[in-house]
This record gives structure tokens, sequence and C-alpha cells, in this order.
């Protein structure tokens, strides 16, 4: 997915009238794939159907304020998502909430058909009319690093609760504590690595095909372990944003578990997604058989187990990638200030 943006760097070069007709072509294109992407998983999936009519017939009887505060936690997601983008952004480039915020839309259009979203953070920089596209590129990555280091945190709280308390999964003790020991070991490690993030910029520069890009690696010297730290505040809340979701869309659909339980259940659900290699048009059957894995031993509502988790997809990558295709076709990009 990169070679999209790839493309638009090199774009740089190009005349004011070459940078529109190409970026009119990209552009139709993004929206066309997505467009397709959108109607076969929503349109012809009659699953999603069948969740649309558990919600219309078997919901809660607070189901309205519920899915309201859903909604809302969604703005809430995205909004704090563009600022932590911004607030990486500042080293190399200003741009204002506003422009983040539709980048950050238009990034998840890009999302819905690359592997694991990665196309999400590459198809924002198609928007910044800039000449440090590499550099915007390379600080994303500390918040796809920061947003990983979250799930891995949470999720391995997540999974020994679930492993040595809960009871849900049956295993050996000795199995049990070698998963969450490698889990925590790794947690240590990446959390260890992301506040001394100089040291990827040490490491790449050994490989000798990335001489181009050398000297954008640079800007990660440039964050201060209190800038890091704050980047990864946000992503944690990012996170807690997204468990609450949850949470509401388990009780909308009558699925009747206690707040604890249930925190380290979603936490464990999010780790094994983000394990699985994917693509977001393809998620919402494999987030419905990671739902029932985990939390069928807490209630028979199979329907509402997959309804929530498929609620959790629409409202938090569907719909913002609507407006994302809108915003794709209605903007030239971010002007640089």
């Amino acid at each position: 997915m990169y070679i999209f943006a790839l493309a638009a760097m090199k774009n740089n070069t190009d005349t004011p009238k070459e940078k529109l007709y190409s970026f009119y072509w990209w552009k139709w294109l993004v929206f066309a794939l997505a467009a397709f992407g959108l109607y076969y998983q929503i349109f012809q999936n009659q699953n999603l159907w069948s969740a649309w009519r558990e919600y219309k017939n078997n919901v809660s009887s607070d189901a309205t304020l519920l899915t309201i505060i859903v909604f809302v936690l969604m703005v809430i997601n995205w909004s704090v998502e563009a600022v932590r983008w911004n607030s990486l952004l500042r080293k190399v480039e200003y741009v204002s909430f506003i422009d983040a915020l539709k980048a950050t839309f238009s990034g998840i259009t890009f999302a819905l058909f690359t592997p694991n979203r990665v196309g999400e953070y590459a198809g924002r920089v198609l928007f910044i009319n800039t000449v440090s596209r590499w550099r915007i590129l390379i600080v994303t990555t500390i918040g796809i690093y920061a947003q990983l280091l979250s799930t891995i945190l949470f999720g391995t709280l997540g999974l020994a609760y679930v492993m040595l308390v809960s009871g849900v999964l049956h295993s050996t003790l000795y199995v049990e504590w070698t998963v969450i020991i490698l889990l925590i070991i790794s947690a240590i490690l990446l959390f260890i690595l992301y506040f001394n993030i100089s040291l990827i910029e040490n490491l790449l520069e050994r490989f000798s095909f990335l001489n181009r890009v050398k000297v954008y690696l640079k800007v990660l010297l440039h964050y201060s372990s209190k800038e890091l730290f704050n980047v990864l505040s946000l992503s944690m809340l990012r996170y807690v944003v997204f468990t609450i979701q949850y949470l509401l869309l388990l009780k909308i659909f009558n699925i009747q578990i206690p707040i604890v339980e249930g925190s380290a259940l979603i936490a464990t659900i999010f780790l094994v997604q983000t394990i699985i290699p994917s693509i977001a048009i393809a998620e919402v059957g494999i987030r419905g058989n990671v739902a029932l894995f985990f939390l069928t031993p807490y209630s028979s509502n199979q329907l509402g187990i997959v309804s929530a988790a498929w609620g959790l997809w629409l409202i938090n990558l569907v719909i913002p990638a609507v407006i994302g295709m809108i915003l794709i076709l209605i903007n030239r990009g971010i002007k640089r200030k």
C-alpha cells in the first residue's frame, strides 16, 4: 500500500498541472476500490443484515441512548487520533487540527483494502502537499508503534486474566505461563525500544537500500521522552475508548458480562485481531469468529456477540471510511502553511 505514498512523493517533482492530473486519477481509483469493498461487505453480507434485524428487534431497552454514546465515542476516538498525529507532525510540518482530521478520515478509506490497515497511514500522506512526505511517513510510524504497544500491554494483562483467573481458556499451567511470560518479555522490550526510538534510526541506517531515506530518519532523534509519553498516553486513551464502545455494544445486544471480565476479554480479542493478518474489508468475519471464541462461555446469544463485533467494525471503520471517500473526491490536498 505504501506504493500510493511513494507515488505521491515522486509527484513532488512534477509540474502543478501534472500533479493535479495524477491526483485526480489516484483519488478516483481509491474511491472505486473503497466503494466496491463496502458494497460487497455491507450489501452482499446476509449476516450483517441479520445483525441489523437483531438490533431492531432484540436489543436492550436503553439501546438508543447507548448507540448515540457509541457514535459520540467514535468522533472522540478519531479526534484523539488526529491530535496524536498532529503532535507528531509538528516536528516536520504545520497542519491544523481540521486538516489533520480530514487526512485521518481519508486514510481510513485507504485502510479498507490494505493488509492490517497499513494503508491508513500512507493514505494520509497523499493529502498533504509538502516536500517532507518521507519525514511525515516516518514520524507517523511512531503513532503506529504507540498504538501497537498499547494493544500489547493491555492485551497481555487481559490474556493473563483470561488464562489464570476466568478459566475461559483451558490449557496446562505450563502453557499458560509460557505464553504470558513471552508476552510480558515482548511488551517490556517494545516499551524500552519505544522510549529509545533513536535506536530504530541507528538500526535502519545499517541497510544500504535505505540510503535515500537516511536523511529523513534523523527526525526520529527529535522526540523527547515526554513527547513520546504523551503520544503513548493518547494511544492508550484511544484504546480505552475502543473498549468502552465494545462494552456498550455488548450491553446493547443483551450480552451480560461483568465489566472486569468484559474488559479483559475485549483486550484479549483486540490482541488476537492484531496478530492475525487481515484486510479491513474482510475483518468483519474474523472479528465475529474471535469474539465468539472468547465470549460464548459467558453468553449463548451468539448472534448478539457477532452483532456487537460487527457494530464496532461498522461504526469505527466503515462510517469514517465513507466520510473519507467524500473528502478524497472534494479535496485537492492540504496546502503547506
